[in-house]
C-alpha cells in the first residue's frame, strides 16, 4: 500500500496481502508501520461486497496495538467504535464477532474501574456466544475464549488447564476450519500463530519445558524470526537455568 498511489481494494486478495503486512509488522515489532498501514487502509477505496474487511482489519490493527501497549485504551477503544457499524451482517457472523469478543476482553483487561470492567467483560462474553452460535468450531474464536480465561483470576472463571485445553483445540481446528473456505473467503487467516505462542506461555507456567520448546518451533516454522519466538525462547531458558 502506497500513500501516493494508493489503489482501491476491490477483490478479497487485496486483505490477504493487507493481513499479510499486518502480521509481520507485528512479529517484528514494527508497531508505526501497523499504525501507517492503518490509516491507509482507513482511507481506502473499498468495494461494498467487501467493505466489511476493512472494519474487521481497522479493529484488528487497533487490537494489535493495544497488545503491543500502544496507548491500549486509545486503541482498543477505536476497535470497539469500528466494529459498531458492522453488527448485524449476515456476513462472516463468527468472525465478526470472535473480533469483537478479543476486543471486550483486551478492554476489559486494561480498565481500572471494576464496574467498567464487568460491563466489558458481559459484552465479551456476549460476543463469543454469537460467533460460537454461527460456528462452534471457529478456531479464532476458541483462541479468544482460551486467552481471556487462562489470564482471569479464578474467582472470575479463570482456569489455566482449560484454557490449554481449547488452545490444542483450536489447533486442531485451524486446518478443517481452511478446508471450508470456498475460493472466495480466503479471511481471515490469523491465529494459528498466536494460538502456537499461547500454548508456549502455557506449557511455561506448568513447566512443561519439552512442550514449550515445540510450540516455539511451530512459531519459528511460521515465521522465522518472530518476536514472540525469541521471548518465549528467553523465558524457557531462564527457566530452565535460573541462575
Amino acid at each position: 500500500m502506497n500513500d501516493k498511489k494508493r489503489k482501491p481494494m476491490t477483490v478479497i486478495e487485496d486483505f490477504m496481502t493487507f493481513e499479510s503486512a499486518l502480521l509481520e509488522a507485528d512479529a517484528f515489532g514494527d508497531f508505526k508501520k501497523i499504525e501507517v498501514l492503518r490509516c491507509e487502509l482507513e482511507a481506502a477505496k473499498v468495494a461494498k461486497p467487501i467493505r466489511l474487511w476493512q472494519t474487521y482489519y481497522v479493529a484488528f490493527s487497533s487490537i494489535l496495538l493495544c497488545e503491543a501497549e500502544i496507548n491500549p485504551i486509545e486503541n482498543i477503544e477505536k476497535a470497539i467504535d469500528v466494529l459498531q457499524g458492522a453488527y448485524g451482517s449476515a456476513e462472516h457472523v463468527s468472525e465478526l464477532y470472535t473480533i469483537a469478543a478479543l476486543a471486550h476482553s483486551h478492554f476489559a483487561a486494561v480498565l481500572l474501574n471494576p464496574l467498567r470492567k464487568a460491563e466489558m467483560g458481559l459484552r465479551y462474553e456476549n460476543a463469543l456466544s454469537y460467533a460460537y452460535a454461527a460456528d462452534s468450531k471457529n478456531p479464532r474464536a476458541l483462541y479468544t475464549e482460551a486467552i481471556s480465561i487462562f489470564h482471569k483470576p479464578r474467582v472470575v472463571g479463570g482456569n489455566k488447564k482449560k484454557a490449554l485445553a481449547l488452545m490444542r483445540k483450536a489447533i486442531e481446528c485451524f486446518d478443517a476450519h481452511a478446508k471450508r473456505y470456498d475460493d472466495n473467503s480466503k479471511l481471515p487467516n490469523w491465529g494459528f500463530c498466536e494460538t502456537w505462542y499461547a500454548i508456549g506461555k502455557a506449557c511455561l507456567h506448568f513447566n512443561d519445558f519439552e512442550q514449550a520448546a515445540e510450540a516455539i518451533k511451530k512459531v519459528e516454522a511460521v515465521r522465522p524470526g518472530h518476536r514472540k519466538a525469541k521471548e518465549l525462547c528467553a523465558q524457557l531458558k531462564m527457566k530452565i537455568n535460573p541462575d
